[in-house]
């Protein structure tokens, strides 16, 4: 279904009201196959929402260590600190 979705071309990196890409949603909720899909399809992985977050920071803070692993390699630990 997910490859469905990303098929039709939608913007991997739009936002929420929270500031928050479906980068940011699968990473806090530690879908790996979700986030490796989004990555591959463009997706920012440096983004921060309106708390100054990236998807790496989620990601960690809730125990994804996979999903962090995956972050790190896409370019993600230059904007965490």
């Amino acid at each position: 279904m997910l490859r469905m979705l990303l098929d039709r071309g939608p913007d991997v990196s739009a936002a929420n009201y929270r500031m928050q890409t479906p980068l940011h949603e699968a990473s806090s909720k530690g879908h790996e196959a979700v986030v490796r899909r989004l990555i591959d399809r463009g997706a920012d992985v440096t983004v921060s929402d309106r708390h100054s977050k990236t998807p790496l920071h989620l990601a960690s803070n809730r125990g994804h260590q996979s999903v962090a692993h995956l972050l790190v390699d896409a370019g993600g630990r230059r904007h965490c600190s």
